[in-house]
């Protein structure tokens, strides 16, 4: 046991042994080998030095690459910086240890010598363990870049709408596609950068990428600019693989959106490689181009939003910011600057290429670039003011898909705006640009495709003035297109515009030489002195002069040399004749003159042969001369508004065999022999386009209107006095206005209404139910898209079941006073209301309807029906209108029913207050729902509306949250709009006119709140005192128009400020400001005024302006100058005292004078005017003197006053006023035994008088007692006389002079105390051999009205008459209607018994009132003229026994009198209405009897009672309302006890005290 202990021990003794030295050994190590171990340190010390580096060197070369580093080697790069930091420090103290010895220098340090190779050795093991960890392939790896983020994006406030509109579609799951279009350097990209921006903030997608296409796509380009944005590599040239792989990158992303930049045509996403739709619901696409049709309609864009000009203040302010504001340091460089960026046209990309070039330029440097940009950038100009812009557009019209389509948009630029799309046509269809068609309908269609192309391309834009006839061109793209037309066709265009635009412009016309090469010359309004003898070129095929100065002539030779002219258009000329040289334009395909006077020689136009379209539209001509038929090539001939032209030559029409427009509206053609008759039109086998006024169908030939079924457009207006066609949304019009009854409708009427789009019906005669049903035997209307039906007397219902109106736009339903119902009764299931109980409109929905008019009576049938929800849901326009039967309040609540209402207009409806009205319950909140909708509200003639439009404390942007427009014209009592409560925060246009009571437009407070208004217009107030008042207490504000554009004040006589307060007021935005007819305006603002920074001048009439450094100056140089007497069209005045001669006429249109208590003349001659012999208002039409105290005569002087436009004269309360024109001498004042003078005489010349109206003046006579032509020619216009209160006229018509009133159509005399006799004729027996005619004829006269004239026993005094008859044979009414005779208490007798045939024939409306000496009404034999009485009113004629009497000659006895009365059967088969108040009549009517049959030959009668009237069952077959008044004792009937209704089949009211 011992032995085998001890060898146990003895092998742990040597295992320990062993361990012991292999420990030494280890130790020991260190110091023998410390030089190794430290060398090897060093050596991995310096690799791992290399390998940092050479990492470093790899990271930067990816960096700069763009590539993201790996996550591992910055971690690595991190690690091997601590470790060496670390290491090396350690190793290089114990190093320095190591080198000290010991013993005083003579053994080496042990100790340090093992540290320092221990920690070496270490040191070593770890560098070569990050050695090892440095195996990169790569640092980096490619990433999707940031996207770039814009700080100098511009957010102008108008797109803003625009752009939250994309961010929300974007928003939207639905929307997948999104466009967004506009023109060159309106910013459509900035706009789509900064969305990407916002969209990376809210991370709305995982991925937003964007591409730039181009003009010429490069798939390819397309594709890497993609894969770079999504950090994938493409690097395959096989377009399939590079196609699958970019599909499949992006069906990876969840949410994703590809911004497509700058398109110019379709692109095919999956030539791309973009999943879209169905392929991929989670990618989204944003287009920008300059077509709208290329994102809507070849892409397929679910939503599509146009980028638009930048508006005046933003554009400024921009414009400002880009330059630096250096712009205001210096007046006249602002104004400079101001110019120039009108010329930038608002486009941003314009308007920051011009600041950052003219950025500290000096003001010649500025003048410079304004005279570049006012002319075309011509390729060898040196301009590089706008080449990035112009170069812009420029590629945008040489991208145009045809020569075709650029050539019109040429022409289009060159005509520019105030240009009809027809006009174009015209010219278009003259130079051949229209090219592949053959037709004149054909060539429409095409150019109508080529215009909406051009719009969309941004190229063209809608008309300014909204009529969808005109278009407009942008200004930049008229710079630009006028450069390329100038060198490609050497065109000269002169416009208005370029007169206003450029100081240099020609006024001389250019030198032969440059002329030579001309092809076309467009003159608009142009500043050229005088045109050549001779046009001198040849090359020329176009040539269009529109003038308004009547002083610019064509010489007779000018187009001689010309004779390759295509096209010649010359506007408003004026012509003694034509030009003979015309006569050799052989080649002239279109021949316009229109609005020209062209004198009576049309012949010459004759030879010109190759004519396709010739217009003579709104000329004088009277007639068209039979050489037009000779024109056998003529496609279209327009004579449309030609109103002196009665006369087409016979056979002119047949002979223009190719004919396929013809325009004729707005004339008076006379139809039939042996002139051109109707059945010409249907000769021409060609005509697809008639536009004519048919006065009587009845004249048509049978089967006419069958035959004009062919035609594809036509405005047709059968019947007299509509008013001309002026809608040209419609392309087929048929206005009906029959004179004879429904029954006669022609069949071939009711074939064109089925194909009617716009269908206007007045005055349907013998019409009740269905009035649709009886024009037309369609149940179905498809076409029809606008109807209206006014003055239908007897119209009760519109439609029935069965009729339908899918397209039914616009309706209209005015003066139908027994209108029931839309649709008749039994269309309205399940009710059995009486008719007049049922609702306007019951349960019938017309879908598309958009636009209803109807009268205000008829509010109360919609009010109180039941209807579908939606029955209304579409109407945008709704107008009410006062119809003049009767009062009716209109309640704001009514408009609930209008849930989508827009655009609403009220006109004189009984209104108090327009929130709330009597019979609304509730306030103002009841209307936040209804009205909040509203944008435009327009209102006329409130005259219950008093002092404001709404109550004090009513919130209106509560109401009418939304409202944009607002007009208020002719409310009477109104003071102001409203009080200072009032916010009208979304109000851009504000107009207020002829509102006489009020005093001031609004109070501080009230403007302050209508931050966006842009157009602020107020007219014609003649008692307004300020625009903005201060009201009582209020402190003084600041009040900043800052969105203001255009200020117009027209016609305010009173107000010296625009605001008496002491107020801070600024107009930073205003840049048109017209100051007319306000001559007591002073100053503008008498508080602080900020000069308005764009305003270049102040207008006051036409081509009149005026700049004084500031606005306040300049009112002050105008108020010296009397600039507010001047050059205006309206003059209203107020409690002035006297006008002088300083007052231009030339424009006045209308002069109102109102309260001028101490004005004697409105016009007094001057020491200037003594020389005239004439004073010209060439442009005159209205008067209107009323409640003038000292007022004797509109002119004083010795000049001829001619007024050749004046249409109409009122006077009213003038107790002085005697004559239109005095002499002012001693002879023209009235004394006694002198002859009185005339209201006109010779000296007064207004050929075109319509309308008198006179009332309570000092008139002795009208006319003077002895002819003149002069005065004949005053009176042959005239239409309405209306003559009352004037006690001093014994008489009213010279005898001679009667003759002459052919057009008089109503005479209203009224209250004259002293009249005696309508025509006078004492004293002018002799006259008689003079040719004034013995029977006095008043052959148009339709209304008469003789009323409370107490001295008055006859109209026309007759020798030898033994009792005075007020209408005897002497004169004679051939058309008279209306009948009114009232207060003639001398009247004994109405109507001689033996009148003139013809006369009274037409009476419809008869009232006879308190003629107190009548005992009859009625001659007998005067009772078969009334065939047509439709009224009849007796009324308070306390001597009437009978309607009917005998004639004074028949010598018949008071028996045989009342049998002959009783057995004549009279018949009134007209007469709906009958009233009678005679107290003295005590049996309305009897029965007719045979009394030979009943009582015998000689057996007495006088027994029977006195009726007004004997009657048969045939007597009155039509009357439907009786009214018996004035006796209550009066009997309805005396008879055999049969009822009245058996004698009155349609009686439907019946009043009488009996009863």
């Amino acid at each position: 046991m011992d032995a085998i202990g001890s060898g146990a021990a003895a092998n742990v003794s040597s295992e320990a042994a062993k361990g012991i030295f292999h420990q030494v050994k280890r130790h020991i190590r260190y110091i023998i080998f410390y030089q190794k171990i430290v060398d090897k340190f060093e050596k991995k010390h310096r690799t791992l030095i290399a390998k940092r580096t050479s990492v470093q060197q790899d990271v930067d070369v990816a960096e700069r690459n763009g590539e993201k580093i790996k996550a591992d080697v910055p971690d690595w790069r991190q690690r091997v910086d601590e470790v060496i930091t670390e290491k090396e420090k350690k190793v290089k103290d114990l190093e320095v240890k190591a080198k000290t010895k010991c013993f005083f220098g003579l053994c080496p340090n042990i100790k340090s010598r093992y540290q320092l190779s221990r920690k070496a050795e270490e040191a070593a093991a770890t560098f070569d363990e990050l050695i090892k960890d440095c195996q990169f392939e790569r640092v980096g790896y490619p990433d999707v870049p940031e996207p770039i983020v814009h700080p100098d994006f511009e957010a102008f406030k108008s797109r803003e709408e625009v752009f939250d509109d994309i961010m929300e579609s974007l928003k939207d799951a639905t929307t997948g596609m999104i466009g967004v279009y506009g023109m060159a350097g309106v910013g459509k990209t900035s706009l789509v950068k900064e969305v990407e921006r916002q969209l990376h903030e809210v991370k709305l997608f995982d991925s937003v990428v964007r591409a730039i296409v181009s003009r010429i796509p490069d798939i390819k380009e397309i594709q890497d600019q993609i894969a770079y944005s999504l950090g994938l590599k493409l690097e395959e040239n096989s377009p399939v693989v590079r196609v699958r792989k970019l599909y499949g990158r992006l069906r990876n992303e969840k949410n994703v959106l590809i911004i497509v930049d700058d398109l110019w045509k379709k692109l095919d996403l999956k030539e791309v490689g973009i999943p879209f739709g169905s392929q991929h619901k989670g990618c989204k696409i944003l287009l920008t181009s300059r077509s709208r049709n290329v994102v809507s309609n070849e892409m397929g864009a679910t939503k599509t939003f146009a980028v638009d000009n930048l508006d005046e203040e933003e554009a400024w302010e921009f414009f400002k910011k880009m330059t630096g504001n250096s712009v205001e340091s210096d007046e006249e460089l602002r104004s400079t600057a101001i110019e120039v960026v009108k010329k930038c046209a608002r486009l941003p990309l314009a308007l920051a290429t011009v600041a950052r070039a003219l950025r500290n330029e000096s003001l010649f440097g500025w003048r410079d670039a304004l005279q570049q940009l006012q002319r075309p950038c011509l390729e060898h100009s040196s301009s590089e003011i706008s080449a990035e812009v112009h170069s812009n557009i420029k590629l945008s019209i040489n991208h145009l898909s045809s020569e075709d389509l650029k050539q019109i948009f040429l022409l289009c630029s060159l005509l520019r705006r105030d240009t009809r799309i027809e006009d174009l046509l015209r010219y278009a269809r003259g130079l051949g640009l229209i090219k592949g068609v053959n037709s004149m309908k054909a060539e429409r269609d095409r150019l109508l495709k080529m215009m909406r192309t051009l719009k969309e391309s941004c190229l063209l834009r809608d008309s300014k003035s909204t009529n969808e006839e005109y278009f407009d061109v942008h200004d930049l793209t008229y710079s630009v297109a006028k450069s390329i037309a100038s060198k490609d066709n050497q065109v000269l265009a002169l416009t208005e515009v370029d007169k206003d635009e450029d100081e240099d412009v020609v006024a001389d016309w250019p030198n032969g030489e440059s002329m030579k090469e001309c092809n076309e010359i467009i003159l608009r309004d142009p500043s050229i002195n005088k045109l050549p003898d001779q046009l001198n070129c040849p090359q020329l095929f176009l040539f269009l002069l529109f003038s308004k100065d009547l002083s610019l002539t064509l010489p007779d030779n000018f187009f001689k040399e010309a004779k390759n002219l295509k096209v010649l258009g010359l506007t408003c000329m004026h012509f003694s004749s034509l030009p003979s040289s015309i006569g050799l334009l052989t080649s002239l395909s279109t021949l316009c003159l229109d609005h020209c006077n062209l004198g009576d020689n049309l012949t010459i136009i004759g030879a010109l042969k190759n004519l396709n379209v010739l217009s003579l539209a709104g000329s004088d001509i009277k007639i068209v001369p039979k050489e037009i038929g000779q024109l056998l090539k003529l496609k279209l001939l327009d004579v449309s508004g030609c109103t002196k032209l009665k006369t087409i030559s016979a056979n002119v029409l047949p002979s223009l065999s190719k004919l396929e427009e013809l325009y004729m509206g707005g004339t008076c053609i006379q139809w039939g022999q042996p002139n051109a008759s109707l059945a010409e039109l249907n000769t021409l086998s060609h005509l697809s386009t008639l536009e004519v006024e048919i006065p009587d169908a009845k004249a048509a030939p049978e089967d006419f209107f069958q035959k004009l079924q062919k035609l594809e457009r036509y405005k047709i207006c059968i019947g007299k006095e509509w008013v001309r066609f002026r809608n040209y949304q419609y392309s087929r019009t048929l206005k009906l206005r029959l004179n004879t009854s429904i029954d006669d409708f022609d069949h071939g009427i009711k074939k064109l209404v089925k194909r009617t789009l716009d269908l206007q019906l007045d005055k349907l005669k013998g019409v009740k139910i269905n009035a649709l049903e009886e024009v037309t035997d369609e149940e179905r209307l498809s076409h029809l898209q606008n109807l209206h039906i006014q003055n239908g007397l007897d119209i009760e219902s519109i439609i029935n079941a069965r009729n339908e109106f899918p397209h039914l736009q616009s309706l209209t339903l005015e003066g139908l006073p027994q209108l029931v119902s839309f649709c008749c009764q039994d269309k309205i299931d399940g009710t059995s209301l009486p008719q007049r109980e049922l609702p306007l409109f019951g349960e019938k929905v017309i879908p598309k309807l958009r636009h209803l008019t109807l009268d205000s009576d008829y509010i109360a049938m919609i009010s109180d029906g039941e209807f579908s929800s939606s029955l209304f849901h579409e109407i945008k326009a709704f107008e009410v209108n006062y119809n003049g039967v009767e009062s009716v309040d209109f309640q704001i609540s009514f408009l609930e029913r209008f849930r989508t209402l827009e655009n609403l207009t009220i006109s004189e409806c009984e209104i108090k207050e327009l929130f709330c009205t009597e019979g609304d319950t509730g306030n103002e909140e009841m209307y936040v729902g209804t009205l909040s909708t509203i944008r435009n509200l327009k209102l006329v003639a409130l005259d219950n509306l008093k002092d404001y439009l709404w109550k004090q404390d009513v919130q209106v942007d509560h109401i009418l949250p939304k409202l944009e427009t607002l007009e208020v014209h002719d409310c009477c009592n109104l003071i102001c709009l409203g009080s200072s409560s009032a916010s009208l925060q979304n109000l851009t246009t504000l107009y207020v006119g002829n509102c006489n009571a009020m005093k001031y437009l609004d109070t501080c407070l009230a403007v302050q709140g209508m931050t966006q208004l842009k157009k602020l217009r107020v007219r014609n107030c003649i008692s307004m005192k300020e625009i903005v008042a201060t009201e009582e207490g209020e402190t003084t504000c600041d009040i900043i128009f800052s969105r203001l554009k255009s200020l117009e004040l027209v016609n305010l006589p009173r107000p010296t400020s625009f605001c008496s307060g002491n107020h801070t007021f600024g107009f930073p935005g205003l840049e048109e400001l017209i100051v007319s007819g306000c001559p007591e305006l002073e100053i503008f603002c008498k508080g602080v005024l900020t000069n308005p920074p764009l305003l270049q001048k102040v207008e006051y009439g036409k081509d009149n302006g005026l700049w004084c450094s500031d606005l306040n100056n300049t009112i002050q140089e105008m108020y010296s100058i009397k600039a507010g007497f001047q050059a205006i069209r309206f003059l209203v005045l107020s409690e002035f005292s006297s006008i002088s001669m300083a007052l231009d006429p030339a424009q006045l249109e209308d002069i109102k004078v109102k309260q001028c208590p101490m004005m004697e003349q409105i016009i007094k001659e001057g020491a200037e005017e003594t020389e005239m012999d004439t004073l010209l208002l060439p442009m005159l039409k209205k008067i209107r003197l009323e409640s003038c105290s000292r007022l004797t005569s509109f002119c004083m002087g010795s000049v001829t006053l001619k007024c050749p436009s004046l249409y109409k004269i009122s006077v009213y309360d003038c107790p002085k006023m005697y004559a239109m024109k005095s002499t002012g001498e001693q002879e023209d004042i009235e004394v006694v035994g002198r002859e009185k003078t005339p209201f006109f005489n010779h000296k007064v010349l207004c050929a075109r008088l319509r309308l008198l109206e006179l009332s309570s003046t000092n008139i002795k006579k009208l006319w003077p007692d002895k002819p003149d032509s002069a005065l004949s020619s005053n009176v042959l216009n005239l239409q309405i006389l209306n003559v009352k209160y004037c006690h001093n006229l014994e008489y009213l018509f010279p005898s001679f002079l009667v003759k002459n009133f052919e057009q008089l159509d109503s005479l209203i005399l009224r209250d004259c105390e002293n009249m005696e006799e309508i025509i006078f004729t004492d004293g002018l027996a002799a006259a008689a051999e003079e040719g004034i005619p013995q029977l006095y004829l008043f052959t148009k006269l339709r209304r008469l009205d003789l009323i409370r004239l107490p001295k008055l026993r006859t109209f026309c005094h007759q020798e030898n008459s033994g009792t005075n008859t007020l209408f005897n044979q002497k004169v004679a009414f051939p058309s008279l209607n209306d009948l009114r005779i009232v207060g003639m208490g001398k009247c004994r007798k109405i109507w001689h018994d033996k009148l003139t045939m013809g006369s009274f024939h037409e009476l419809t409306f008869l009232v006879v009132e308190h003629c107190d000496k009548l005992s009859n009404v009625l001659p007998f034999d005067m009772v078969e003229r009334l065939e047509k009485l439709e009224t009849l009113q007796i009324l308070e004629c306390e001597s009437v026994e009978e309607i009917i009497g005998l004639a004074d000659d028949h010598g018949l006895n008071s028996n045989e009198s009342i049998e002959l009365k009783s057995t004549t059967k009279f018949v009134f088969p007209k007469i709906r209405n009958l009233v009678s108040e005679c107290s003295k009549v005590e049996t309305f009517a009897g029965e007719y009897i045979n009394f030979r049959e009943t009582q015998g030959e000689n057996q007495s009668i006088i027994s029977v009672p006195q009726p007004l009237f004997w009657v048969t069952k045939e007597t009155f077959p039509n009357l439907e309302e009786l009214v018996l008044d004035g006796n209550c004792n009066m009997k309805v009937w005396h008879g055999h006890g049969a009822d009245p209704k058996q004698y009155c089949p349609k009686l439907r009211e019946l009043y009488c005290p009996e009863t």
